[in-house]
C-alpha cells in the first residue's frame, strides 16, 4: 500500500478494495502498517484517505501488537498507538474541515480503547497526543470546536487540562470566526462544570488559566472584552468562575467611574450577573452603588434601575427607594417587577413606592411578584388593598390572612372591582373573614336596585358562604321598595332557597307576602319559581293573594305566580 504513494487512482481503486474485501482481512496487522505508511506522508489527501479507512476498522486490545520499527518507540507502545500519533499529527497540519472533524472522531472513537497505550513521543500516552492535537486544532473549523466538549470528557483528567488550556490560548487567533469562538468557549465552560469538584493540582491550575483567559478584557470597551461579558453568566454557573467574582467585580467597577462610555450598559449587566451569588451581593453591592450615586444628576435611570434589581437588600438605602420611586416611569417594565421585592422591607413607608409596587403587581404580566402582595398590603391605601384582593385569583393565597383583618368595606370594594373571571377566587380568599357577611349585605343592599343587574353573579356572592339570616334580612327588607328590586331580591331568594331550602326566616311570609300582593305579574311568576321547590313555603304565600280575583289585574297575578310554584 505504501508504494502506491502519490498516484491517486490507484489510492482510490486501494481505498476501494480495501473496504469491500473487509471480511476478508479483517483489518489485521498488515492493513494497518499500510495506512501508517501514508500517515507518514506529507500528502494531505492520502492521510485523509487513511483517516477515512481507518474509521471502518475496529482496533483491537492490543492494538494491533507492537510498533511498526522505530528506534525511539518504548517497548509498552503499539502500533495502534504509533497510528494515533501520526493522526493526531495530520490533525494539527490540516487545514480542511471535513477531515479535520473525522481525525478528531477516529482519534475520540480509539480513546476507550488504546488511550492508555504509550505514544512513541517520550512519556506521552495516546490520550496525552490526542488531547494536545485536539486543542491545538480545535479553533480552526466549527465542528471541531464543537466536538472538543465531548472529546474532553473523555479524555483523562490531566490530558482534558492539557486540551483545555490550549483551547483558550487560540480564542482569539485572527482566524477564529465568532461562532467558532462561542463554540470553543462552551466547550471549556463544560469542562469547567466537569472538573469543578476535582483536587488535582494541573487541573486546578488549568481551570485558572481557562478562568483567566474567559475573563481577559472584561471591562474593556473592545471586541475582547465584549465577548467575555457575553459568557460571563454561563462562566458564572461554574465554581471556577464563582471563585474569581470578587476579582472580577473589581475589574468592572473601576469603569463606574465615568458613565458616558459605549460599552458601560454592559458592564452594568455585568456586574447583575456577578451580584447573582449572594455572598458576593453582600461584599460588593454597597461599593457598586457608591459609585452609581455619583449619576443621579447625570445619568439616574441606568444606576436606579441598577439599583431597582436589589431594592429589596439593605444596601439599597432608603435615598435610593425614593429615587426608584422618583424615575419610575422610565424604568422598564420587568425592572419595576424587580423592584416590587422590596415590598418586605419595614423601611418602605418612607417613600413613596408602595403604591407604584402595588400597581405593578396589578398591571405587570409576571405572577412572581404576586409573592409580596401580602407584605406591601399594610402599606398602601384601602383601594388598592381592595384591588389586590379582586385581582389574586389564586396567586397570593397569604392574602386570606390580610382579608381576615380587613374592613367590611374593603371587602365590598372588593367584590366590586372583581370581574366574572376574578370572582370566584376572591369569594374563595374571603370567605373565611369575620367581616364577609356583613361585605355581603353591603354589596346585596348597594346593587339590588342596578339596571344593569348580574343575576347569576349576585347569586355566586350570596351562596359563596355568608351568614345567611343577615342576607335574607337585607333581602326581606328591600324587597318591597319597587319592581326592580322586587324582582332582582326574588332571584337571589331562589339561589337562597336552591342552595339551603332550610334557610327561610320565620318572617319571610310576612315580607314577601306583602311584597307579592303588588307584584308586577312577572316578579309574582318568578317569585313562585324560587319558592317551588318547597310547596309548603309556597301554599302559604300563595294565600297571601285571597281576595284578588276579583280584578283582572289580581287574576294575573294569581295565574302566574300559582303556575310558576306548582299550585293547582
Amino acid at each position: 500500500m505504501a508504494a502506491r504513494v502519490g498516484d491517486d487512482k490507484a489510492t482510490q481503486r486501494v481505498h476501494q478494495i480495501t473496504v469491500e474485501s473487509a471480511d476478508v482481512h479483517q483489518w489485521q496487522r498488515p492493513f494497518a502498517e499500510g495506512l501508517l505508511a501514508w500517515l507518514a506522508t506529507d500528502d494531505n489527501n492520502l492521510r485523509a484517505k487513511a483517516v477515512e479507512l481507518l474509521g471502518h476498522a475496529t482496533v483491537s486490545e492490543d492494538g494491533w501488537g507492537h510498533p511498526a520499527a522505530t528506534p525511539a518507540a518504548p517497548a509498552d507502545s503499539t502500533l495502534a498507538a504509533q497510528i494515533a500519533e501520526r493522526a493526531a499529527g495530520f490533525l494539527e497540519d490540516d487545514d480542511d474541515a471535513g477531515s479535520s472533524q473525522a481525525t478528531a472522531k477516529l482519534l475520540h472513537t480509539w480513546l476507550p480503547t488504546i488511550g492508555h497505550h504509550a505514544a512513541i513521543t517520550p512519556g506521552a500516552l495516546v490520550s496525552t497526543v490526542t488531547a494536545r492535537a485536539v486543542g491545538n486544532a480545535a479553533h480552526t473549523c466549527l465542528d471541531l470546536a464543537a466536538d472538543a466538549a465531548s472529546i474532553m470528557a473523555d479524555l483523562p483528567e490531566q490530558d482534558a487540562a492539557v486540551c483545555a488550556v490550549a483551547i483558550v490560548g487560540n480564542l482569539h487567533d485572527p482566524i477564529v470566526t465568532e461562532a467558532v469562538r462561542d463554540a470553543l468557549v462552551e466547550a471549556v465552560v463544560t469542562y469547567l462544570r466537569h472538573t469543578q469538584h476535582s483536587e488535582e493540582p494541573e487541573v486546578r491550575e488549568a481551570a485558572g488559566t481557562c478562568v483567566t483567559a474567559l475573563t481577559a478584557s472584561l471591562n474593556q470597551p473592545d471586541e475582547r472584552g465584549a465577548h467575555a461579558r457575553r459568557w460571563l453568566p454561563a462562566l458564572m454557573t461554574t465554581q471556577q468562575g464563582r471563585a474569581e467574582g470578587s476579582r472580577l467585580a473589581d475589574q468592572l467597577m473601576m469603569v463606574l467611574g465615568n458613565y458616558n462610555q459605549p460599552h458601560i450598559a454592559e458592564v452594568l449587566e455585568g456586574l447583575q450577573v456577578l451580584f447573582r451569588d449572594p455572598d458576593l451581593r453582600a461584599a460588593k453591592l454597597a461599593v457598586a452603588l457608591q459609585h452609581l450615586q455619583n449619576w443621579i444628576g447625570s445619568a439616574p435611570v441606568p444606576a436606579v434601575a441598577f439599583a431597582a434589581h436589589h431594592a429589596q437588600d439593605a444596601a439599597v438605602t432608603v435615598t435610593w427607594l425614593s429615587w426608584i420611586a422618583q424615575f419610575w416611569q422610565q424604568l422598564q417594565p420587568h425592572v419595576r417587577t424587580l423592584a416590587v421585592a422590596a415590598a418586605d422591607r419595614s423601611d418602605l413607608r418612607e417613600t413613596a413606592l408602595p403604591s407604584l409596587l402595588v400597581q405593578q403587581i396589578l398591571d405587570g404580566n409576571d405572577t412572581t411578584a404576586w409573592a409580596h402582595a401580602a407584605s406591601v398590603w399594610d402599606k398602601v391605601a384601602p383601594n388598592q388593598q381592595a384591588s389586590l384582593l379582586a385581582a389574586a385569583n389564586g396567586r397570593c393565597p397569604d392574602l386570606a390572612e390580610r382579608a381576615n383583618e380587613a374592613a367590611h368595606t374593603i371587602l365590598n370594594d372588593a367584590l366590586d372591582f372583581a370581574d366574572t373571571e376574578q370572582l370566584p377566587a376572591l369569594l374563595g380568599l374571603i370567605a373565611g373573614s369575620g367581616q364577609f357577611t356583613e361585605a355581603v349585605c353591603g354589596h346585596v343592599q348597594q346593587h339590588l336596585a342596578d339596571r344593569d343587574w348580574d343575576a347569576a353573579r349576585m347569586a355566586d356572592v350570596v351562596t359563596a358562604g355568608a351568614d345567611s339570616p343577615s342576607v335574607w334580612g337585607v333581602l326581606l327588607e328591600e324587597a318591597g321598595s319597587d319592581q326592580t328590586t322586587l324582582g332582582h331580591a326574588t332571584s337571589l331568594i331562589g339561589a337562597l332557597i336552591a342552595a339551603n331550602p332550610d334557610c327561610v326566616p320565620a318572617a319571610f311570609i310576612e315580607h314577601m307576602g306583602a311584597a307579592l300582593q303588588t307584584a308586577a305579574p312577572a316578579n309574582a311568576s318568578a317569585l313562585g319559581q324560587a319558592v317551588r321547590p318547597l310547596p309548603d313555603l309556597a301554599r302559604r304565600l300563595g294565600r297571601q293573594l285571597t281576595g284578588q280575583g276579583k280584578t283582572s289585574e289580581g287574576k294575573e297575578r294569581m295565574r302566574a305566580f300559582k303556575s310558576a310554584a306548582g299550585i293547582r
